[in-house]
Protein backbone atom coordinates (compact mmCIF):
# COMPACT_ATOMS: atom_id res chain seq x y z
CA UNK A 1 0.00 0.00 0.00
CA UNK A 2 2.82 2.41 0.83
CA UNK A 3 4.53 1.57 -2.46
CA UNK A 4 1.38 2.47 -4.37
CA UNK A 5 1.02 5.72 -2.46
CA UNK A 6 4.62 6.72 -3.18
CA UNK A 7 4.25 5.80 -6.86
CA UNK A 8 1.05 7.81 -7.23
CA UNK A 9 2.57 10.75 -5.36
CA UNK A 10 5.61 10.93 -7.61
CA UNK A 11 3.54 10.42 -10.76
CA UNK A 12 1.17 13.19 -9.75
CA UNK A 13 4.15 15.44 -9.16
CA UNK A 14 5.32 14.80 -12.73
CA UNK A 15 1.92 15.83 -14.07
CA UNK A 16 1.73 18.90 -11.83
CA UNK A 17 5.20 19.97 -12.96
CA UNK A 18 4.10 19.73 -16.59
CA UNK A 19 0.96 21.79 -15.99
CA UNK A 20 2.97 24.32 -14.01
CA UNK A 21 5.28 24.75 -17.00
CA UNK A 22 2.27 25.67 -19.12
CA UNK A 23 0.98 28.06 -16.46
CA UNK A 24 4.29 29.84 -16.01
CA UNK A 25 4.72 30.01 -19.77
CA UNK A 26 1.39 31.86 -20.06
CA UNK A 27 0.13 29.19 -22.44
CA UNK A 28 -3.29 29.14 -24.01
CA UNK A 29 -5.55 26.07 -24.09
CA UNK A 30 -3.32 24.35 -26.65
CA UNK A 31 -0.30 24.75 -24.39
CA UNK A 32 -2.13 23.21 -21.46
CA UNK A 33 -3.29 20.30 -23.62
CA UNK A 34 0.26 19.81 -24.85
CA UNK A 35 1.58 19.87 -21.29
CA UNK A 36 -0.96 17.24 -20.26
CA UNK A 37 -0.11 15.18 -23.35
CA UNK A 38 3.55 15.25 -22.30
CA UNK A 39 2.89 14.78 -18.57
CA UNK A 40 0.55 11.78 -18.76
CA UNK A 41 2.96 9.36 -20.48
CA UNK A 42 5.78 10.51 -18.22
CA UNK A 43 3.58 9.99 -15.16
CA UNK A 44 2.48 6.54 -16.35
CA UNK A 45 6.09 5.51 -16.99
CA UNK A 46 7.09 6.85 -13.57
CA UNK A 47 4.29 4.89 -11.90
CA UNK A 48 5.36 1.69 -13.62
CA UNK A 49 9.05 2.17 -12.80
CA UNK A 50 8.51 2.94 -9.11
CA UNK A 51 6.29 -0.15 -8.78
CA UNK A 52 8.83 -2.27 -10.63
CA UNK A 53 11.69 -1.01 -8.45
CA UNK A 54 9.68 -1.77 -5.31
CA UNK A 55 8.90 -5.31 -6.44
CA UNK A 56 12.51 -5.94 -7.45
CA UNK A 57 13.64 -4.74 -4.02
CA UNK A 58 11.07 -7.00 -2.35
CA UNK A 59 12.33 -10.02 -4.30
CA UNK A 60 15.93 -9.10 -3.50
CA UNK A 61 15.33 -8.75 0.23
CA UNK A 62 13.11 -11.80 0.60
CA UNK A 63 15.97 -14.05 1.66
CA UNK A 64 17.74 -11.73 4.12
CA UNK A 65 17.00 -10.95 7.75
CA UNK A 66 14.05 -8.90 8.93
CA UNK A 67 16.32 -6.13 10.20
CA UNK A 68 17.92 -5.76 6.78
CA UNK A 69 14.53 -5.87 5.08
CA UNK A 70 13.36 -3.08 7.36
CA UNK A 71 16.45 -0.99 6.59
CA UNK A 72 16.11 -1.50 2.81
CA UNK A 73 12.42 -0.60 2.98
CA UNK A 74 13.09 2.64 4.82
CA UNK A 75 15.90 3.52 2.42
CA UNK A 76 13.63 2.84 -0.55
CA UNK A 77 10.86 5.02 0.87
CA UNK A 78 13.34 7.83 1.50
CA UNK A 79 14.68 7.50 -2.04
CA UNK A 80 11.12 7.62 -3.41
CA UNK A 81 10.43 10.82 -1.50
CA UNK A 82 13.61 12.38 -2.89
CA UNK A 83 12.66 11.17 -6.36
CA UNK A 84 9.27 12.86 -6.00
CA UNK A 85 10.99 16.26 -5.93
CA UNK A 86 13.15 15.34 -8.92
CA UNK A 87 10.10 14.02 -10.80
CA UNK A 88 8.45 17.42 -10.54
CA UNK A 89 11.49 19.02 -12.15
CA UNK A 90 11.52 16.37 -14.90
CA UNK A 91 7.87 17.03 -15.71
CA UNK A 92 8.41 20.79 -15.67
CA UNK A 93 11.52 20.59 -17.82
CA UNK A 94 10.04 18.26 -20.43
CA UNK A 95 6.81 20.19 -20.80
CA UNK A 96 8.45 23.59 -20.89
CA UNK A 97 10.90 22.42 -23.57
CA UNK A 98 8.11 21.05 -25.77
CA UNK A 99 5.88 24.09 -25.23
CA UNK A 100 8.73 26.44 -26.07
CA UNK A 101 9.54 24.44 -29.19
CA UNK A 102 5.89 24.22 -30.32
CA UNK A 103 5.07 27.90 -29.92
Amino acid sequence: MLLTLLAVLSSTTVLVGAVLAARLGHAQLGGYLLAIAIGLPLAAFNLWMVHKAGFVLACFTRSISDLSQNWFGKAFCSACLLWTVCAGFVGFWAASAVIRFAT
